[in-house]
């Protein structure tokens, strides 16, 4: 059986259980948890990642081992990370978890910017830059 992480995370993290051996830090046991919230994806790529949350599958030990694991639980206890039990849809699950505040910013998020700093100087507010580039023939 396998659990469910949920990230609210612009990046990946990877948690790293050490082993001290002779004096030397050797790796015990590692667990990738995908991040990428709010990061533009291609359509379509069905990899359990939408705008506002990423999904990874992991085994009950990963799970367990994560649970345990100091900074997987400082994401938990900041709202980023959450394990679930069931392969939960991200998006939904993403809607009561904390937004990661290194992503980048979207056009709603420039829009309430630029009317916090409104300005009567006549200044034009920002634009979200919107990325229409296509891959260059040749």
């Amino acid at each position: 059986m396998s659990k469910y992480v949920i990230s609210t995370l612009t990046a990946d993290n990877r948690y790293v259980g050490w082993n001290k051996s002779g004096g030397v830090n050797m790796i015990e046991r590692s667990v990738v948890v995908r991040g990428g919230a709010g990061i533009p994806r291609a359509s379509g790529a069905g990899d359990g990642a939408t705008p506002s949350g990423v999904r990874t599958q992991v085994s009950d030990e990963d799970a367990e081992f994560l649970a345990n694991h100091p900074h997987f639980q400082q994401h938990a206890k900041g709202g980023f990370v959450k394990i679930v039990n069931t392969a939960q849809d991200p998006e939904k699950a993403a809607q009561s978890m904390d937004k990661d505040a290194s992503g980048p910013k979207t056009a709603k998020d420039v829009a309430a910017d630029n009317k916090k700093n409104e300005k009567d100087d006549g200044t034009p507010p920002l634009q979200a830059v919107q990325n229409n580039s296509k891959k260059a023939a040749g």
